[in-house]
């Protein structure tokens, strides 16, 4: 820092010696809590802890000391501890002060990490003495502004560390979700249930169930589904006729031949009647017409178990007097497969019979162009998409083959080292490391099939496949022998929504992530420079800012 630094009022300039200590307390080695450099990550400055045999001499921490890397110091490795005692590599300087709390965020800017880059040695392994860290020059505030300072950043890392609970729990959810429902399925009553029965309410609550003929409650309730399932045609009966075999509603769509739900309505519990109409569900709606699924309504019930007991094929939402209800789903039937137990309308097919890749192709550095440009392609590689900063590190290829030419939300599986998934996100050219996946549009939903070829079990088939050499090779007759799952393109359609929405909510709690971690960064600045003080933001409250 230059002499003629003006400082903010109450501060001062000082070396990092001058306030802090570095302890050397050694302890031998042996198996106990033990932390490495590797453990700490960089980015959230968090570490994991695993039971380990430490090698010699190395140093003994306590709760809030502060370690810091001496050996390839500019990556950043810093942590503050928050165990009673750990034990440390003697790699990590360990340092104390009176308020470690600020200095630890003092300490986890950007311009203490390139300073020590400037002060570090060697080329294998640089590093850094424990003099070269503690000359260190930083602005320090008054103690009583320190831990304002300190309070504020530890708010908004606090939020920081519950946003990111929340996505692993929701990242938990996901991954079960994919197990069951990419191989259990969902039925469409299963996934629509929660209109249905908001419908039903507004039936209930407006009293339209209470006067009337039965045809009357019909017609009410079809306005009510109408508002519900906007994209299909709810059709009813609302005119008796012995001579016809439909029920009192249907979804559908008129000119697809989409048969969704069959529903038949009753305002009374007389157990004969009901049965008649549960007949007709059970062998003309499911049997004859293929709705995919049936359900039974009945308002004024009390005798659910009775009612409940006349079906395992129909759905039950069935509504008492007082507005309880009652909900039982039909008993899905399995059978056995290759791949275990499996719906019974479900296939298990090579995945060749559903779809079709392509290998991408390997450009020259000398063919890359750095520059976009007419007829030019960006270069989509495992680098590219990995990419923090796709923009700067874009490379373009000029006039490629078709074959080798990915549209915008086409499926790309890498084939080489690292297996995954991806959808791409812009058009281009992909690199031999990956096969694009053409899928058959009447037979498979294309994000089914992403979630389907990221299942782990698929994952650890596909790597098998690869091989264990130096750099694993799938090729096309490995994957074409790949078994696939394959439900009705209707239940597709449901499972993919319901992972999808899953992953929704987890980038919008990870965009949520990343606005914390920019107001923590302009924070720390503000801050830490005192261009902010720390004073005006406790008295406004952080979210003011």
């Amino acid at each position: 820092m230059t002499e003629d630094l003006k400082l903010p009022a109450g501060w001062k300039l000082v070396k990092l010696g001058e306030i802090a200590e570095r302890i050397k307390e050694v302890h031998p080695n042996g198996s106990q809590p033990y932390l490495e450099i590797g453990d700490i990550d960089i980015k959230s400055k968090r570490y994991t802890i695993k039971e380990k045999s430490s090698p010699e001499h190395c140093l003994k921490v306590r709760k809030n000391y502060i370690v810091i890397s001496k050996v390839r110091p500019m990556r950043g490795a810093i942590a503050k501890i928050k165990e009673e005692y750990l034990y440390v590599s003697p790699a990590l300087l360990v340092l104390n002060s009176d308020n470690n709390d600020f200095l630890f965020y003092a300490l986890s800017k950007e311009d203490f990490f390139n300073y020590l880059g400037t002060r570090e040695t060697g080329t294998t392994y640089p590093s850094v003495n424990d003099r070269n860290v503690l000359d260190f020059e930083f602005l320090l505030p008054s103690i009583s502004e320190q831990r304002k300072i300190a309070e504020i950043l530890e708010t908004v890392d606090e939020t920081i560390k519950k946003t990111d609970l929340i996505i692993e729990k929701y990242k938990r959810i996901k991954q079960g979700l994919m197990q069951d429902l990419l191989t259990r399925g969902i039925t469409a009553f299963e996934f629509e249930k929660d209109k249905l029965i908001a419908a039903i309410k507004k039936v209930f609550d407006s009293g339209d169930h209470r006067f009337g003929r039965e045809e009357n409650l019909v017609s009410h309730l079809s306005r009510h589904l109408n508002e519900f399932f906007p994209g299909w045609d709810v059709d009813s009966e609302v005119e008796k006729n012995n001579d016809r075999q439909r029920p009192d509603i249907i979804i559908h769509k008129r000119r697809m031949d989409e048969n969704f739900f069959a529903i038949e309505v009753k305002k009374n519990e007389n157990l004969n009647a009901i049965k008649q109409d549960i007949e007709k569900l059970e062998d003309v709606m499911l049997g004859d017409y293929h709705y995919e699924d049936a359900i039974f309504i009945g308002f004024d019930i009390e005798n659910f178990e009775d009612v409940f007991k006349l079906s395992e094929k129909v759905n039950f939402i069935l509504v008492s007097k007082n507005g309880e209800i009652k909900i039982k789903s039909r008993i899905r039937e399995f059978r056995d497969s290759p791949l275990g137990k499996i719906p019974e309308e479900w296939e298990v097919v090579n995945i060749k019979n559903i779809c079709k890749v392509r290998q991408g192709l390997q450009i020259a550095i000398a063919n890359r162009f750095k520059e976009s440009g007419p007829k030019r392609y960006i270069y989509i590689t495992i680098q590219y998409l990995n990419s923090e900063e796709k923009d700067k590190d874009a490379e373009y290829i000029q006039n490629p083959p078709k074959s080798v030419l990915c549209g915008k939300n086409d499926l790309l599986m890498t084939r080489t080292g690292n297996t995954g998934m991806v959808i791409s996100d812009v058009e281009g050219v992909f690199h031999n490391n990956f096969f694009l996946v053409d899928y058959y549009k009447k037979q498979v939903n294309k994000i089914y099939l992403f979630y389907y070829l990221n299942l782990p079990w698929i994952q650890e088939e596909i790597k098998a496949l690869a091989g264990t050499t130096t750099i694993p090779d799938l090729n096309h007759s490995d994957f074409y022998s790949l078994k696939f799952l394959k439900s009705p393109l209707s239940e597709q359609r449901r499972i993919a929504g319901v992972l999808f929405q899953m992953d929704e909510t987890i980038e919008k709690e990870q965009r949520y992530k990343e606005k914390l971690e920019r107001i923590k960064q302009g924070l720390t600045e503000d801050l830490l420079t005192g261009e902010v003080r720390a004073n005006h933001l406790i008295k406004e409250g952080v979210g003011s800012v």
